[in-house]
Order: structure tokens, then sequence, then C-alpha cells
């Protein structure tokens, strides 16, 4: 028997073990087939030495691993070309929340009069210190208990 026959016998013996294992490891049926049509592609190449292993079915499946998860990983990172750009992005606002709360405790801590000042000079966006300063013409006196 040639080496290329011994192949298609071993091949043929597998075929649905090989694709039932590849299904297993999460790939639909059709795409467990292509993968499987890979393996054979790449063993075929080194068919004469993977022949003469004990366990042709340990590098097999070693193969059949190996491609599937590098299928996996240019699956998951592939770009897919469009006609229609997607949504423009937005700003990330997930952390919003937590800096204000932040920006508001500290504004606690300070006194009514730098309080005063910080929320002019960066909130209402007064420039010169005279103009801060014409603004802060009577500060309320803080409540005593």
């Amino acid at each position: 028997m040639s080496t290329h026959d011994d192949f298609e016998a071993y091949v043929r013996a597998r075929w649905t073990h090989l694709v039932r294992s590849a299904v297993l490891m999460g790939s639909p049926v059709a795409d467990a087939e292509a993968l499987v049509q890979n393996v054979r592609a790449k063993v075929y190449a080194n068919w004469r030495k993977v022949s003469r292993t004990d366990n042709p079915d340990a590098y097999v499946h070693r193969i059949l691993m190996n491609t599937h998860v590098t299928a996996r990983r240019r699956k998951w990172h592939g770009e897919r070309p469009t006609e229609v750009l997607p949504e423009r992005a937005r700003t990330d606002v997930t952390d919003e929340g937590d800096t204000s709360d932040v920006v508001a405790r500290c504004l606690q801590r300070l006194t009514p009069e730098h309080r005063a000042v910080v929320v002019l000079r960066h909130f209402a966006h007064l420039g010169e210190a005279e103009e801060i300063a014409r603004s802060i013409t009577v500060l309320p006196e803080p409540i005593d208990d």
C-alpha cells in the first residue's frame, strides 16, 4: 500500500471521530468539518513521519486542538468589512459617578470661601482673580449648631 493510500485509509476510518471531537470542542458541525479538512492537509504533509509513530491519533488530535484554538482566536479578533459604519464611539461615562462623588466630598472639606473660589474658577469658568473676587462680594456665614 502506498503512503497516499495509507493516509486515505486512515482519514476514512477516523473522519467521523475527528469531526465529533471538533464538535465537542465547540465548533458547529460545518465548521468542524472544515476544521478537520484543514487538519487533514496539515497531517498529510507530515504523514510519513506521523504514520511511523506509536500513536498517530495523538498527533492528529494535537494538530486538531491547535488548529481549533488558532481558528477561534482568529475569528475573535477578526474584522468584518461593512458598507455602513457602526455608530460612533461614545465617551466612556462609567466612572463619572465616582468622579463627581469624589469632587463633591472634596469640596465639602473646604471652607466656604475656598469652595466658592474653586467652584467659580473651575465650574463657572470665571477667569482673573479680580473677576472671582467681584463675584464673591459677601459669603454667607457658616451656620453654627
